[in-house]
């Protein structure tokens, strides 16, 4: 009888978890399409844009020299990525930029979450740390960028450090405020990767901010937004996986937040099996 009854008392559970997995791929399946559809005019709109900027800038409407063209965007870039820089290929400056976002994003919210810990909510030691966090935002964060550079050097701790920096402010208070950390995970990538840049502008010679920087001195226009186009093209790919890192986190909290185990695929084909 006891087990009987830990059966049926388990068996609703798991269809329920069914279910809900089953209403989550019906509503998915009707954002999929709408999704894909606001992807292509996008895409759209920035082929037109791009056709409208070469054309504005080969008819004189517009000074090439400031704005440059697609064209020469696209030169540069084929450039770059074979080896047309002075530290190397394209590939090297953005596996650098990734490798500091993601130290940034790692040490800030490890930092973050250990220094709520320490310094919590309610304490005297808590709200003086947290005054002293609060000093750091926003505007003084920028200036750090410098500060890191002179006294960390040129290497990637400071580019790493300041991307940490940036991340901690928000894991810090995600944990006071006992909020999941995937529910910022998005947010937390995209500071780390433009405290990257930022400090790569700053002190670097390596990195998208480095390819920046030295073609703003160089007035190389097409440098400037060709490093812009691989930055958007970086940090898509970085909030896309996020976006996919949050979505199976909160897929694995929702049955333990109803008090219930995730199941795993055998899981709910047995439970299937024996609804059947």
């Amino acid at each position: 009888m006891p087990d009987r009854t830990d059966a049926s008392s388990a068996r609703p559970s798991a269809s329920g978890r069914i279910g809900v997995a089953m209403a989550g791929r019906r509503s998915l399946s009707l954002i999929r399409p709408k999704r894909l559809l606001a992807w292509a005019i996008t895409l759209g709109l920035v082929v037109l844009f791009a056709f409208g900027w070469e054309l504005a800038s080969r008819r004189g409407w517009v000074d090439p020299f400031f704005v440059s063209r697609p064209s020469a965007l696209a030169y540069q870039l084929f450039d770059w990525w074979h080896g047309g820089t002075s530290n190397g290929p394209l590939a090297v400056h953005v596996g650098v930029t990734l490798a500091e976002a993601a130290l940034g994003v790692a040490a800030g919210s490890i930092l973050g979450a250990a220094c709520a810990f320490l310094f919590r909510a309610g304490t005297l030691r808590g709200d003086v740390f947290a005054l002293f966090v609060w000093l750091l935002r926003p505007a003084p964060v920028v200036a750090l960028a410098a500060a890191l550079g002179l006294g960390l050097g040129f290497g990637i701790a400071a580019r790493a450090a300041f991307a940490t920096i940036l991340v901690f402010l928000v894991a810090f208070a995600d944990a006071r405020a006992s909020r999941p950390a995937f529910e910022t995970v998005r947010w937390r990538c995209g500071l780390a990767l433009a405290g990257a840049v930022l400090g790569e502008c700053f002190v670097a010679r390596s990195g998208i901010g480095f390819l920046i920087a030295r073609a703003v001195q160089q007035f190389n226009a097409g440098g400037v937004y060709a490093a812009l186009v691989v930055l958007v093209a970086i940090g898509v790919v970085v909030d896309l996986f996020a976006g996919a890192l949050q979505r199976a986190w909160r897929r694995r909290a929702a049955p333990i937040e109803n008090g219930a185990r995730p199941l795993d695929n055998d899981q709910s084909t047995a439970s299937g099996r024996s609804n059947r």
